[in-house]
């Protein structure tokens, strides 16, 4: 699934192949893991079990057969070969609606404008080819780069999720 699903300027957006989606996610599991663990004053175990149990739950069936999720990968139009700078795990629900479970843009790339760039790129992909009208994300609410890189291309705070330790 190496194909180019979807160009704008000098990016492109491509399906993963399931080792990419393995590695992607056994990153992912690592960084939840540690904002979980940070925002929610729980211990690291205990975090990445919490974040295990909520995978689970939206993929039944694993990641690479549970219908409605996409993982993408973000990277340049280069010859001979493209540069990856991220990927992004958007599931598509009904109505017209999908979640950002996920977005990452290496550490090589960071603070580079690629994050800005492979967003406005992502919105135009569902927009145009999966009829997505509006994008939920989630993200940590300690993790600031995150919070201002979305509100940057247009999120706004519709919801807000508080919790307390006992």
């Amino acid at each position: 699934m190496n194909e180019s699903l979807f160009t704008q300027g000098s990016l492109q957006i491509r399906g993963m192949s399931s080792e990419e989606i393995d590695s992607y996610l056994a990153n992912k599991l690592d960084e939840d893991t540690k904002w979980r663990s940070r925002c929610r004053d729980v211990a690291l175990e205990k975090a990445k079990e919490q974040v295990e149990n909520e995978w689970n739950l939206l993929m039944p069936m694993g990641p690479h057969e549970s219908l409605g999720h996409s993982f993408l990968a973000f990277q340049s139009v280069s010859d001979p070969l493209p540069i990856v700078f991220g990927g992004a795990w958007l599931q598509l629900s009904l109505g017209q609606e999908g979640l950002l479970h996920g977005f990452d843009i290496l550490l090589a790339h960071r603070g580079k404008g690629v994050g800005k760039i492979s967003l406005e790129a992502l919105h135009a992909f569902a927009g145009l080819h999966l009829d997505v009208r509006l994008i939920r994300c989630r993200c940590y609410g300690a993790n600031d780069k995150s919070v201002n890189l979305m509100a940057s291309v247009g999120y706004r705070v519709s919801e807000v999720n508080m919790l307390k330790v006992l």
